[in-house]
Protein backbone atom coordinates (compact mmCIF):
# COMPACT_ATOMS: atom_id res chain seq x y z
CA UNK A 1 0.00 0.00 0.00
CA UNK A 2 1.72 3.13 -0.65
CA UNK A 3 1.99 5.99 1.20
CA UNK A 4 -0.75 8.46 1.65
CA UNK A 5 0.40 12.03 -0.03
CA UNK A 6 0.01 15.76 1.97
CA UNK A 7 -2.76 17.24 1.05
CA UNK A 8 -2.61 20.82 0.98
CA UNK A 9 -5.17 23.55 1.50
CA UNK A 10 -5.95 27.12 1.78
CA UNK A 11 -7.07 28.92 4.53
CA UNK A 12 -8.19 32.81 3.60
CA UNK A 13 -10.61 33.73 6.51
CA UNK A 14 -10.02 34.47 10.02
CA UNK A 15 -12.06 31.84 12.10
CA UNK A 16 -10.66 29.28 10.42
CA UNK A 17 -6.91 30.85 10.51
CA UNK A 18 -7.67 31.02 14.28
CA UNK A 19 -9.13 27.74 14.93
CA UNK A 20 -5.37 26.30 13.63
CA UNK A 21 -3.59 27.56 16.91
CA UNK A 22 -3.32 24.46 18.93
CA UNK A 23 -2.13 22.39 16.16
CA UNK A 24 0.28 25.08 14.89
CA UNK A 25 1.99 24.97 18.38
CA UNK A 26 2.32 21.57 18.52
CA UNK A 27 4.04 21.95 14.81
CA UNK A 28 5.88 24.68 15.72
CA UNK A 29 7.68 22.76 19.12
CA UNK A 30 8.10 19.30 16.72
CA UNK A 31 9.66 21.07 13.77
CA UNK A 32 11.83 23.38 16.29
CA UNK A 33 10.73 26.18 14.24
CA UNK A 34 11.53 30.00 14.53
CA UNK A 35 9.65 32.80 16.36
CA UNK A 36 8.69 34.47 12.84
CA UNK A 37 7.06 30.86 12.16
CA UNK A 38 5.08 30.98 15.43
CA UNK A 39 1.21 31.22 15.36
CA UNK A 40 1.49 34.07 18.21
CA UNK A 41 3.95 35.91 15.72
CA UNK A 42 1.59 35.47 12.51
CA UNK A 43 -1.62 36.19 14.08
CA UNK A 44 -0.21 39.32 15.36
CA UNK A 45 0.70 40.56 12.23
CA UNK A 46 -2.74 39.56 10.88
CA UNK A 47 -4.58 41.19 13.81
CA UNK A 48 -2.52 44.84 13.69
CA UNK A 49 -2.48 45.17 9.88
CA UNK A 50 -4.75 47.71 7.60
CA UNK A 51 -8.40 46.06 6.69
CA UNK A 52 -6.82 46.54 2.99
CA UNK A 53 -8.89 44.32 0.01
CA UNK A 54 -5.66 44.49 -1.93
CA UNK A 55 -4.29 42.43 0.90
CA UNK A 56 -5.51 38.80 1.38
CA UNK A 57 -4.87 36.11 3.53
CA UNK A 58 -3.56 32.66 1.93
CA UNK A 59 -1.93 30.82 5.09
CA UNK A 60 -1.30 27.13 3.29
CA UNK A 61 -1.99 24.25 5.43
CA UNK A 62 -0.62 20.07 4.44
CA UNK A 63 -2.02 17.46 6.18
CA UNK A 64 -0.87 13.96 6.49
CA UNK A 65 -3.17 11.48 7.61
CA UNK A 66 -5.54 14.14 8.99
CA UNK A 67 -2.57 15.21 11.01
CA UNK A 68 -1.32 19.16 10.39
CA UNK A 69 2.13 18.92 8.88
CA UNK A 70 2.86 21.80 6.89
CA UNK A 71 1.70 25.64 7.26
CA UNK A 72 3.10 28.48 5.29
CA UNK A 73 1.50 31.61 6.32
CA UNK A 74 1.29 33.93 3.18
CA UNK A 75 -1.09 36.66 1.99
CA UNK A 76 -1.90 37.65 -1.84
CA UNK A 77 -1.80 41.16 -3.10
CA UNK A 78 -0.82 43.19 -6.59
CA UNK A 79 2.01 44.73 -7.47
CA UNK A 80 0.81 47.10 -10.69
CA UNK A 81 -1.13 44.37 -12.84
CA UNK A 82 0.77 41.47 -11.32
CA UNK A 83 -0.45 39.33 -8.43
CA UNK A 84 1.86 38.66 -5.85
CA UNK A 85 2.55 35.78 -3.24
CA UNK A 86 4.41 37.09 0.34
CA UNK A 87 5.10 36.41 3.58
CA UNK A 88 2.51 37.04 6.49
CA UNK A 89 4.89 39.18 8.52
CA UNK A 90 4.38 43.07 9.34
CA UNK A 91 5.75 45.09 6.54
CA UNK A 92 9.41 45.48 7.70
CA UNK A 93 11.07 42.65 6.33
CA UNK A 94 11.05 39.88 8.95
CA UNK A 95 12.07 37.02 8.24
CA UNK A 96 9.64 33.88 6.90
CA UNK A 97 9.50 30.16 6.35
CA UNK A 98 7.54 27.55 5.65
CA UNK A 99 7.56 24.94 8.50
CA UNK A 100 7.35 21.37 7.56
CA UNK A 101 7.37 18.38 10.16
CA UNK A 102 10.51 16.41 9.76
CA UNK A 103 8.79 13.43 9.27
CA UNK A 104 7.60 13.82 6.17
CA UNK A 105 10.71 14.34 4.47
CA UNK A 106 10.85 17.93 4.57
CA UNK A 107 13.05 18.95 1.03
CA UNK A 108 10.34 16.76 -1.02
CA UNK A 109 7.51 18.40 1.28
CA UNK A 110 8.94 22.26 0.07
CA UNK A 111 8.80 21.35 -3.38
CA UNK A 112 5.43 20.15 -3.29
CA UNK A 113 4.17 23.58 -1.00
CA UNK A 114 5.97 25.97 -3.27
CA UNK A 115 4.32 24.31 -6.32
CA UNK A 116 1.01 24.62 -5.12
CA UNK A 117 1.79 28.09 -3.75
CA UNK A 118 1.92 29.19 -7.23
CA UNK A 119 -1.04 27.05 -8.42
CA UNK A 120 -3.39 27.90 -5.93
CA UNK A 121 -2.55 31.80 -5.55
CA UNK A 122 -2.42 31.94 -9.61
CA UNK A 123 0.81 34.10 -8.49
CA UNK A 124 2.64 35.78 -10.93
CA UNK A 125 5.43 36.34 -8.51
CA UNK A 126 6.65 34.64 -5.13
CA UNK A 127 8.92 37.24 -2.82
CA UNK A 128 9.95 36.53 0.46
CA UNK A 129 12.27 37.82 2.83
CA UNK A 130 15.09 36.28 4.84
CA UNK A 131 14.80 32.50 4.41
CA UNK A 132 17.69 30.74 5.90
CA UNK A 133 19.96 29.16 3.59
CA UNK A 134 19.41 26.08 5.37
CA UNK A 135 16.11 25.85 4.80
CA UNK A 136 14.71 23.16 2.66
CA UNK A 137 12.68 25.75 0.77
CA UNK A 138 16.11 27.55 -0.58
CA UNK A 139 17.45 24.30 -1.13
CA UNK A 140 14.73 23.55 -3.42
CA UNK A 141 15.13 26.20 -5.79
CA UNK A 142 18.90 25.54 -6.06
CA UNK A 143 19.32 26.07 -10.45
CA UNK A 144 15.82 27.49 -10.53
CA UNK A 145 15.76 29.45 -13.50
CA UNK A 146 12.33 31.02 -12.08
CA UNK A 147 14.64 33.20 -9.54
CA UNK A 148 15.27 36.46 -10.71
CA UNK A 149 16.60 38.29 -7.72
CA UNK A 150 18.61 36.49 -4.84
CA UNK A 151 20.52 38.38 -2.08
CA UNK A 152 22.34 36.84 1.16
CA UNK A 153 22.95 38.38 4.04
CA UNK A 154 24.48 37.50 7.24
CA UNK A 155 23.16 36.86 10.76
CA UNK A 156 25.45 36.54 14.13
CA UNK A 157 24.55 34.28 16.28
CA UNK A 158 25.71 32.00 19.82
CA UNK A 159 25.47 28.66 20.06
CA UNK A 160 25.60 28.19 24.16
CA UNK A 161 27.63 25.53 24.22
CA UNK A 162 31.51 24.26 25.38
CA UNK A 163 31.38 27.09 27.99
CA UNK A 164 31.56 25.54 31.49
CA UNK A 165 30.44 29.09 32.67
CA UNK A 166 29.78 33.01 31.74
CA UNK A 167 32.74 34.04 32.68
CA UNK A 168 34.77 31.53 30.63
CA UNK A 169 32.45 32.54 27.47
CA UNK A 170 32.60 36.54 28.34
CA UNK A 171 36.33 36.54 28.20
CA UNK A 172 36.56 34.23 25.48
CA UNK A 173 34.89 37.55 23.14
CA UNK A 174 37.39 39.39 21.09
CA UNK A 175 37.06 42.91 20.49
CA UNK A 176 35.75 45.67 22.27
CA UNK A 177 38.85 46.87 23.73
CA UNK A 178 37.98 50.15 24.35
CA UNK A 179 34.04 49.76 25.76
CA UNK A 180 33.94 46.35 27.62
CA UNK A 181 30.46 44.98 29.05
CA UNK A 182 31.96 45.75 32.50
CA UNK A 183 33.42 49.34 31.81
CA UNK A 184 29.91 50.55 29.77
CA UNK A 185 27.87 49.00 32.55
CA UNK A 186 29.85 51.08 35.19
CA UNK A 187 29.89 54.19 33.33
CA UNK A 188 26.33 54.08 33.25
CA UNK A 189 25.89 53.41 36.74
CA UNK A 190 28.15 56.28 37.53
CA UNK A 191 25.87 58.53 36.13
CA UNK A 192 22.88 56.97 37.73
CA UNK A 193 20.93 54.49 39.76
CA UNK A 194 19.67 51.48 37.03
CA UNK A 195 17.32 48.44 36.79
CA UNK A 196 16.75 45.73 34.45
CA UNK A 197 13.52 43.92 34.81
CA UNK A 198 11.04 41.91 32.62
CA UNK A 199 7.75 44.04 32.30
CA UNK A 200 5.06 41.22 31.32
CA UNK A 201 1.92 41.30 30.06
CA UNK A 202 0.31 42.15 33.47
CA UNK A 203 2.28 44.80 34.50
CA UNK A 204 0.40 47.89 33.92
CA UNK A 205 3.14 49.89 32.65
CA UNK A 206 3.26 47.67 29.82
CA UNK A 207 1.10 49.63 27.44
CA UNK A 208 2.73 52.97 27.96
CA UNK A 209 5.63 51.54 27.69
CA UNK A 210 4.87 49.88 23.90
CA UNK A 211 3.75 53.58 22.89
CA UNK A 212 7.75 54.84 24.67
CA UNK A 213 9.14 52.14 22.52
CA UNK A 214 7.54 52.78 19.12
CA UNK A 215 8.47 56.97 19.54
CA UNK A 216 12.01 56.46 20.24
CA UNK A 217 12.42 53.79 17.39
CA UNK A 218 10.60 56.57 14.99
CA UNK A 219 13.58 58.94 16.46
CA UNK A 220 16.19 56.74 15.71
CA UNK A 221 15.39 55.92 12.48
CA UNK A 222 14.63 59.38 11.58
CA UNK A 223 18.54 59.63 12.84
CA UNK A 224 19.65 57.50 10.59
CA UNK A 225 17.95 58.13 7.74
CA UNK A 226 15.63 55.21 7.32
CA UNK A 227 12.07 55.64 5.75
CA UNK A 228 9.59 53.08 7.28
CA UNK A 229 5.61 53.77 7.00
CA UNK A 230 5.48 51.28 8.82
CA UNK A 231 7.34 52.26 11.40
CA UNK A 232 5.54 55.69 11.36
CA UNK A 233 2.35 54.02 11.30
CA UNK A 234 -0.21 53.18 13.89
CA UNK A 235 -0.45 49.41 12.96
CA UNK A 236 3.50 49.09 14.33
CA UNK A 237 2.09 50.30 17.70
CA UNK A 238 -0.85 47.54 16.91
CA UNK A 239 1.62 44.96 16.34
CA UNK A 240 3.62 45.20 19.49
CA UNK A 241 0.63 45.78 21.42
CA UNK A 242 -1.01 41.96 19.61
CA UNK A 243 2.07 40.46 20.21
CA UNK A 244 3.01 41.54 23.67
CA UNK A 245 -0.30 41.56 25.20
CA UNK A 246 -1.72 37.64 23.97
CA UNK A 247 0.16 34.67 23.55
CA UNK A 248 0.33 33.81 27.56
CA UNK A 249 -0.28 29.76 27.01
CA UNK A 250 2.26 30.00 23.85
CA UNK A 251 5.34 27.77 23.06
CA UNK A 252 6.40 30.68 21.87
CA UNK A 253 6.95 33.80 24.16
CA UNK A 254 7.72 37.57 23.16
CA UNK A 255 8.96 39.49 26.01
CA UNK A 256 9.75 43.08 27.27
CA UNK A 257 12.95 43.79 28.87
CA UNK A 258 13.77 47.10 30.22
CA UNK A 259 16.75 48.83 31.31
CA UNK A 260 15.30 52.39 33.47
CA UNK A 261 16.41 54.67 35.84
CA UNK A 262 14.44 56.48 38.53
CA UNK A 263 11.07 54.50 37.08
CA UNK A 264 12.13 56.32 33.70
CA UNK A 265 12.90 53.88 30.89
CA UNK A 266 16.67 54.48 28.83
CA UNK A 267 16.33 51.91 26.67
CA UNK A 268 14.11 48.48 25.55
CA UNK A 269 14.60 44.91 24.23
CA UNK A 270 11.74 43.04 22.59
CA UNK A 271 12.84 39.85 22.42
CA UNK A 272 11.35 36.12 21.64
CA UNK A 273 12.19 32.90 23.84
CA UNK A 274 11.66 29.30 20.97
CA UNK A 275 12.62 26.55 21.25
CA UNK A 276 15.75 26.55 22.67
CA UNK A 277 16.66 29.99 21.44
CA UNK A 278 16.08 33.84 22.13
CA UNK A 279 15.58 36.08 19.30
CA UNK A 280 16.65 40.02 19.46
CA UNK A 281 13.20 41.34 17.62
CA UNK A 282 13.38 44.91 18.08
CA UNK A 283 15.40 47.30 20.37
CA UNK A 284 15.88 50.72 20.71
CA UNK A 285 17.22 53.62 23.22
CA UNK A 286 16.80 57.02 24.41
CA UNK A 287 19.16 59.45 22.73
CA UNK A 288 19.46 61.69 25.40
CA UNK A 289 21.49 59.11 27.03
CA UNK A 290 23.80 57.88 23.90
CA UNK A 291 26.76 58.69 25.04
CA UNK A 292 26.18 56.56 28.12
CA UNK A 293 25.29 53.51 25.69
CA UNK A 294 22.39 52.36 27.52
CA UNK A 295 21.35 50.05 23.95
CA UNK A 296 24.77 48.04 24.84
CA UNK A 297 23.88 48.19 28.28
CA UNK A 298 21.24 46.22 27.74
CA UNK A 299 22.15 43.93 24.63
CA UNK A 300 25.00 42.99 27.53
CA UNK A 301 22.58 41.98 29.84
CA UNK A 302 20.51 39.99 27.61
CA UNK A 303 23.19 37.93 26.28
CA UNK A 304 24.14 37.35 29.97
CA UNK A 305 20.28 36.49 30.88
CA UNK A 306 20.28 34.06 27.77
CA UNK A 307 23.92 32.08 28.88
CA UNK A 308 22.53 31.79 31.87
CA UNK A 309 19.25 30.22 31.03
CA UNK A 310 20.97 27.80 28.40
CA UNK A 311 19.68 29.69 25.37
CA UNK A 312 21.26 30.28 21.85
CA UNK A 313 21.48 33.92 20.67
CA UNK A 314 20.33 35.06 17.36
CA UNK A 315 21.03 38.91 17.26
CA UNK A 316 19.33 39.44 13.70
CA UNK A 317 20.85 40.78 10.63
CA UNK A 318 23.47 43.31 10.42
CA UNK A 319 27.23 44.02 11.42
CA UNK A 320 26.67 46.27 14.49
CA UNK A 321 29.72 46.09 16.65
CA UNK A 322 28.12 44.37 19.39
CA UNK A 323 26.74 41.42 17.64
CA UNK A 324 29.76 40.72 16.09
CA UNK A 325 31.41 41.11 19.42
CA UNK A 326 29.04 38.37 21.43
CA UNK A 327 29.14 36.16 18.35
CA UNK A 328 32.61 35.55 18.18
CA UNK A 329 32.54 35.01 14.08
CA UNK A 330 29.69 32.71 14.24
CA UNK A 331 27.06 33.37 11.88
CA UNK A 332 24.52 31.78 9.53
CA UNK A 333 23.23 32.85 5.95
CA UNK A 334 19.59 33.90 4.92
CA UNK A 335 17.93 34.77 1.05
CA UNK A 336 15.68 37.17 0.16
CA UNK A 337 14.26 36.55 -3.04
CA UNK A 338 11.64 36.96 -6.06
CA UNK A 339 10.23 34.32 -8.28
CA UNK A 340 8.79 34.68 -11.34
CA UNK A 341 6.20 32.03 -11.31
CA UNK A 342 4.23 32.94 -14.83
CA UNK A 343 5.18 34.24 -18.09
CA UNK A 344 3.95 37.76 -17.62
CA UNK A 345 5.69 38.11 -14.90
CA UNK A 346 9.13 37.23 -16.87
CA UNK A 347 8.00 39.48 -19.56
CA UNK A 348 7.32 42.33 -17.24
CA UNK A 349 10.25 41.75 -15.38
CA UNK A 350 13.06 41.88 -18.15
CA UNK A 351 10.68 44.75 -19.52
CA UNK A 352 11.72 46.59 -15.99
CA UNK A 353 15.45 45.69 -16.63
CA UNK A 354 15.57 47.04 -19.91
CA UNK A 355 14.36 50.30 -18.90
CA UNK A 356 16.52 50.72 -15.95
CA UNK A 357 19.43 49.62 -18.24
CA UNK A 358 18.39 52.45 -21.03
CA UNK A 359 17.82 54.90 -18.21
CA UNK A 360 21.73 54.23 -16.71
CA UNK A 361 23.14 54.51 -20.25
CA UNK A 362 21.06 58.01 -20.87
CA UNK A 363 21.99 59.45 -17.59
CA UNK A 364 25.93 57.99 -18.47
CA UNK A 365 25.66 60.40 -21.82
CA UNK A 366 24.42 63.55 -20.17
CA UNK A 367 26.37 66.06 -20.61
CA UNK A 368 26.62 67.27 -16.99
CA UNK A 369 27.52 63.41 -16.53
CA UNK A 370 30.65 63.66 -19.02
CA UNK A 371 31.99 66.86 -17.75
CA UNK A 372 31.91 65.25 -14.26
CA UNK A 373 33.20 62.70 -15.12
CA UNK A 374 36.42 64.09 -16.99
CA UNK A 375 36.92 66.27 -14.06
Amino acid sequence: MSEQAIVFQIVDDLDGFRALKREWDELLQIARGDYFQSFAFCHSTLESGPQDLRQRLHCIIGRKEGKLVVVWPLVTFKKGLLKCVGPLTPPNRSPSDVLIAPSVGVKDAARQVLRFVVRSGKAALVELWRVRLSSPLCESLEGNAAVARWSEEVTPMVANNGHADWKAFATSRVGRTRTPPDYVKRRLENNMAIRFEFVDRSDARIGSLIEWFTQHKREWAKDNGISSLWIDSEDSVKFWRELLLNGADAPCQFRMMVLSSDQEPLAVNIIAVCNHSTYLVANTYDKKYSKLSPGTVIIDYWVKWAFEQGLNIDFGPGDQQYKTYWSGGLTYKSASFLILASRWARLAYAGKQAAQQAFKRVKRHQPGQRLAQST
